[in-house]
């Protein structure tokens, strides 16, 4: 058995430990908040700050790539849509492929690459909002989408909402019906989300990270992601 002295030091030992991780998680939480996580954008994307219908002070910097040339009026609008987590950067041999024959416009949707990590609604519906809002800045009457994963949900919002300047749809391994969607039911898939925010939100607020968990792909913001969006509409 221990002496009463070894019992002492172990106790002590623990409490060190114990301060030192409050301090630590203080620094850290004073840090996220003190000092946001400000990415610049890549070396070709352009940046709007854009808003939603819900709002107007739900405005967001929205990182962008846009290949219009000056004299290629012509050229019909293809507009790329990425999925949870990854962003804009997943399309960047595609946009190769295709930038001589479209005008190709790739947004980084709230959340997700460079744009804005903090917002009050990360759905596809507050997405299709965005989409709506860039569209408008860029003077893009009418456009063909095509949508990767959860972007397919923000594709199909958006022409169903401007079905005018939605020319035509492309869903590329895309979210869809509810009934297909892990346990098939609204209510339980959305508890299994709401799971999933939990824990990565006790990860983010009890380990110490400094912002360091914020430039993963798998944090609150893609949590978020499934959380806030409804499939039942689709």
């Amino acid at each position: 058995m221990l002496d009463r002295k070894k019992r002492r030091d172990i106790v002590k030992a623990k409490k060190r430990l114990l301060v030192a991780y409050l301090g630590l998680l203080v620094i850290s939480g004073i840090w996220k908040e003190w000092i946001p996580l400000d990415i610049p954008p890549r070396e070709n994307q352009e940046t709007a700050i854009l808003g939603t219908s819900k709002s107007d002070s739900d405005r967001a910097r929205v990182r962008y790539l846009d290949t219009a040339v000056e004299g290629r009026d012509e050229q019909p609008v293809l507009v790329l849509l990425h999925g949870s987590p990854m962003a804009s950067e997943v399309f960047d041999e595609v946009v190769l492929l295709l930038q001589d024959r479209f005008r190709v416009v790739v947004p980084d949707l709230p959340g997700f690459g460079r744009s804005e990590r903090e917002v009050d609604d990360y759905s596809i519906a507050a997405h299709s909002d965005y989409l709506a809002s860039l569209l408008n800045v860029l003077e893009i009457e009418q456009c063909h989408i095509i949508g990767y994963g959860m972007g397919g949900g923000v594709a199909l919002e958006y022409s169903v909402r401007y079905p005018h300047k939605a020319r035509s749809l492309v869903l590329v391994s895309s979210i869809g019906l509810q009934e297909y969607k892990l346990l098939g039911d609204y209510t339980l898939n959305h508890t299994l989300h709401a799971a999933q925010l939990f824990c990565i939100w006790s990860i983010d607020w009890l380990v110490p990270h400094f912002g360091w968990l914020d430039r993963m792909r798998l944090n609150k913001r893609y949590a978020r992601n499934f959380y806030d969006t409804d499939q039942r509409p689709l």
